[in-house]
């Protein structure tokens, strides 16, 4: 196993500054997974997943839509993110399951359900009751995944049989937030390191500014993706440094 180039692909950098879209060309095939959400507004679905692809053909369009509208309007958000290209999408897991059903029917591949915002605590939304509630309601209703906050990653990865999820295919849980060892937390209220969010069960890591505002954010994405390569290495293994 390449330890590092499955690092890249477990690295979701989100890019929502026009200004940032540049950085794109200096990060190359590094970047496997691009996440959107004011862009597709300003530029439109099809386009910005064209801008994404210029320096890399192959690149992943993940549109952080939070879609929570009913059925038949989120059905129609997801036929475009579907029709433009996009490989994953979210929808917000306080949605109804026919909702939900709806957008992993006739949205892209890959259909998220968000949990809660980083921004949000845990007392805010009625506590981890109300994550449980929406984690079986969405994965029952055939998301590909949840994205949640680190630190409710070890109650969901280790609750799955007991919140009666579906648990004959795999669950990804995506996890935003991510800033390495130092970094500023900005307005969110839960964060975790790169290492710790894989070590407790992470797929895909969603990282942001810590890239997009680095003085040389090839040398911070190589970094993180070292990081993350040996947590993955470590947890194949069993173990924890």
């Amino acid at each position: 196993m390449n330890w590092y180039e499955e690092a890249r692909k477990r690295i979701v950098l989100a890019l929502d500054d026009p200004e940032d879209t540049a950085l794109l060309e200096d990060l190359g095939p590094r970047v496997k997974i691009v996440k959107l959400h004011a862009l597709c507004d300003t530029l439109g679905a099809s386009a910005v997943i064209q801008l994404i692809r210029r320096a890399a053909p192959h690149r992943k369009g993940f549109f952080d839509w939070k879609l929570l509208d009913t059925s038949g309007t989120v059905i129609a958000r997801a036929r475009i993110a579907k029709h433009a290209g996009a490989s994953m999408m979210t929808v917000h897991g306080r949605g109804e399951p026919a909702m939900i059903r709806g957008a992993v029917l006739y949205g892209p591949p890959h259909v998220f359900a968000v949990m809660r915002l980083t921004t949000e605590t845990k007392s805010d939304i009625g506590g981890l009751d109300a994550v449980g509630e929406w984690a079986s309601r969405a994965v029952n209703a055939g998301v590909a995944g949840l994205v949640t906050p680190a630190e409710d990653l070890p109650f969901l990865a280790e609750n799955l049989a007991r919140l009666k999820l579906d648990t004959s295919r795999k669950v990804a849980f995506v996890v935003p937030g991510i800033r390495p060892a130092g970094e500023s937390t900005d307005e969110h209220a839960s964060t975790a390191t790169p290492q710790w969010a894989i070590q407790n069960g992470a797929d895909f890591l969603v990282i942001g500014r810590p890239i997009t505002r680095a003085p040389d954010p090839v040398k911070v994405f190589d970094a993180i993706v070292e990081e993350v390569a040996q947590a993955l290495a470590e947890r194949a293994r069993g173990g924890k440094p």
